[in-house]
């Protein structure tokens, strides 16, 4: 192979072309030097998130508990994958074709019950 030649390197096929770009996601919240023109309320909610994110950082992560290490990111925002719920934790739903469940109707017995016993009191 000569010096001027260049070198064929096959690309996967999921690999980008130069005609498709990569989205990603920007917080302009984060850059000063941008310059957006915020209503009052929508700068007072930037301001109570900014406060939000303090106090979490403040007190959600706590080093004696290890639990808490991945609770929140280093900006203050939730770690939305810490407070998922494990996927075999969903409860199933029984397929009862009464309409009141065993509790009521124990309740309902019991009380019954009790009425008796009352009136054979008197």
């Amino acid at each position: 192979m000569l010096a001027g030649d260049a070198e064929l390197v096959e690309k996967p096929h999921n690999a980008l072309n130069a005609e498709d770009t990569e989205m990603e996601d920007v917080d302009h919240s984060s850059h000063p030097d941008t310059t957006v023109d915020l209503s009052p309320e929508q700068l007072r909610l930037q301001e109570k998130q900014a406060w939000i994110n303090q106090m979490r950082l403040k007190f959600c992560v706590r080093e004696e508990f290890e639990i808490t290490k991945n609770m929140i990111h280093p900006d203050g925002t939730l770690n939305q994958d810490y407070f998922k719920p494990p996927k075999k934790s969903k409860k199933k739903k029984s397929k009862s074709k009464s309409k009141g469940t065993d509790e009521t109707k124990d309740d309902t017995e019991a009380k019954g019950e009790d009425n008796k016993e009352d009136e054979d009191m008197e």
